[in-house]
């Protein structure tokens, strides 16, 4: 896949494109050739490049030293190309869809093809650096999550953030992040407790989300 590059070279822009994009854009709806390049010519301009097409455009008026105001930003429709996760998506899908943490670990590990075994490697070895039991819970929050409306998942999650912190395995999280050593999670145990609603009806603070 080609790498997009930036330059700030004025000599590269393709002026005719940038108009075509800035006279169709909301901001500056039939803005004429002549004024584009006029403000072109008087601002800091940064395009976006692949293969030599220009993909983006952005303008900044700056004194060069303590201030800049940034007046266009306008990226192409082009299409891009896959990208990572699109070429890895039978993978996930495949390994991720499995019904239990374990079940995902175990179909991890199986990974052979070559196209997915480096992933699934390192999928497995930052898997092994969660909390066993807040790995379960993330599973099936992202599974309930999936028929709630958004109102619904923000009541949850505040729900879950209350028992995380009771559960004692986030915390030791970040003592292990701001320690810079191992963590010590508990062993996996039940996640029933960690759905459990804190509060009834018009109780919820975020009851009124709607």
């Amino acid at each position: 896949m080609s790498e997009i590059h930036l330059s700030d070279d004025r000599r590269k822009l393709d002026v005719a494109r940038i108009h075509g994009w800035l006279a169709s854009s909301y901001w500056s709806p039939g803005i004429a050739r002549d004024l584009v390049e006029q403000a072109i010519s008087e601002s800091h301009c940064l395009g976006a490049y692949r293969d030599g097409e220009q993909l983006g455009f952005a303008r900044m008026i700056t004194d060069h030293a303590t201030f800049a105001w940034l007046a266009d930003v306008y990226v192409g429709t082009q299409e891009s190309p896959p990208g990572e996760l699109e070429a890895l998506r039978p993978a996930i899908d495949h390994h991720f869809g499995k019904p239990t943490v374990e079940e995902i670990i175990a179909s991890l590990g199986r990974e052979e093809d070559p196209r997915y075994r480096e992933w699934a490697a390192k999928s497995l070895e930052a898997l092994a650096k969660r909390s066993p039991t807040l790995l379960a819970v993330t599973l099936e929050q992202i599974r309930r999550g999936a028929t709630l409306s958004l109102a619904d998942c923000f009541r949850m999650e505040l729900n879950l953030m209350h028992a995380c912190f009771e559960h004692g395995d986030m915390m030791e999280g970040i003592r292990a992040l701001l320690g810079k050593d191992t963590p010590r999670w508990k062993p996996r145990g039940p996640i029933e407790a960690f759905f459990r609603p804190r509060w009834k009806g018009a109780a919820h603070p975020l009851a009124s989300l709607r």
